[in-house]
């Protein structure tokens, strides 16, 4: 009697923190993204977000998804739910990174924008580069379509600032855009 107790005490406060035992899960948010320059909606955004465990002083993914954003430059995320196969210590709101062909992120307090990237091609394959070692796990299968076409205009878009590159003697950038195009795997083939 003492544990059905427990149990129902404990249930609704694993739900609120979004975790219970192995089990977690996320959400429904959303959002809009912004020109900053020009205030307008932009369209075709990819939209990642991440969930993080910080458990024993180390960070570990337990959940990515990707949306784009529709004409009105707005996005959704739906609830999920995944069996990670162990005890999810603190489980923090989603990271969320964007990315739109020739833009970088701008955020401002609660807010998304983007505005066309004022880097060097060298520092934007490196931008590009940080962007994807973010991705974490398998993305759901529902997602992975959206995951293959980000990654591909991300690598299209680095192999573009390659050519742009005057000077690799030690080949560091074009490794970097040769990594991204084997992570990429058959659609970038």
């Amino acid at each position: 009697m003492v544990y059905v107790v427990a149990f129902c005490l404990a249930l609704p406060l694993s739900l609120v923190a979004g975790r219970l035992d192995g089990l977690v899960f996320g959400g429904m948010f959303g959002g809009r993204i912004l020109d900053q320059e020009t205030k307008q909606p932009v369209s075709g955004a990819y939209v990642i977000a991440t969930w993080d465990d910080y458990s024993f002083n180390r960070t570990t993914c337990v959940h990515m998804d990707i949306e784009i954003t529709d004409k009105q430059g707005d996005y959704f995320f739906g609830p999920w739910v995944d069996t990670v196969g162990r005890i999810v210590v603190s489980q923090d709101s989603p990271g969320v990174v964007v990315y739109a062909p020739g833009y970088e992120q701008v955020t401002y307090v609660g807010s998304l924008y983007v505005r066309k990237h004022h880097e060097t091609p060298k520092e934007r394959i490196k931008d590009l580069d940080r962007i994807l070692s973010q991705f974490c796990g398998d993305s759901p299968a529902s997602e992975r379509t959206k995951e293959e076409k980000l990654r591909r205009d991300m690598y299209y878009e680095a192999e573009a600032q390659l050519e742009e590159v005057a000077d690799d003697p030690k080949g560091e950038y074009k490794f970097r855009v040769e990594l991204m195009r084997r992570d990429c795997g058959r659609p970038c083939e």
